[in-house]
């Protein structure tokens, strides 16, 4: 996970997933981030949860390129940008049903969700996917992937944006050239 560390974007809702089913005690979390409760959650990791490692930001973009899966906890944030930068990276994606990161996800086409603020259901479905095969996750990440260039790349993103203004410019160009000086 790729987080700032406040209690409004749920970061604790991953040591709550994983008090809800055991065998993620199994498996090895790293969280990308710093905040007011990184102090907090290291501690409570520190206590129960070898599993789970905060190491602040690090090498954010290096660090998520070379993970399996992005959870993405927060059902408030309005966009998730963090999401569509594991999309780009190839990673899948573990977003709540509601919110911004909501919104960019078809579950198991291009990403998964999980009920949002709702530890259980969180544990449930990281624990399908780590018995999920290989290839299915791979599948998604690749659909992902062409899903934030289609939807997302600077580029088409510009051209569009052209699309819209160019018109309107034109029509602004030829007033100001049609007014008598």
């Amino acid at each position: 996970s790729v987080i700032k560390l406040e209690a409004w974007k749920r970061p604790h809702l991953l040591l709550d997933a994983i008090d809800a089913r055991s065998e993620l005690q199994a498996i090895d979390f790293v969280v990308l981030g710093e905040g007011e409760l990184l102090d907090e959650l290291r501690a409570r990791a520190a206590a129960k949860y070898p599993n789970v490692r905060f190491v602040g930001y690090g090498n954010a973009d290096e660090d998520l390129r070379q993970s399996d899966l992005l959870v993405h906890p927060n059902p408030e944030e309005p966009f998730g940008l963090v999401v569509i930068e594991a999309m780009f990276a190839g990673v899948p994606v573990l977003v709540p049903d509601r919110g911004g990161a909501g919104d960019l996800v078809s579950d198991g086409l291009d990403g998964y969700r999980f009920t949002a603020d709702d530890a259980t259901s969180l544990a449930d479905r990281l624990v399908t996917l780590v018995n999920a095969s290989g290839d299915e996750l791979e599948a998604t990440a690749q659909r992902a992937r062409e899903q934030a260039a289609q939807r997302y790349d600077s580029q088409r993103q510009l051209a569009a944006y052209r699309a819209v203004f160019e018109p309107v410019l034109a029509a602004r160009r030829k007033r100001t050239l049609a007014r008598p000086e």
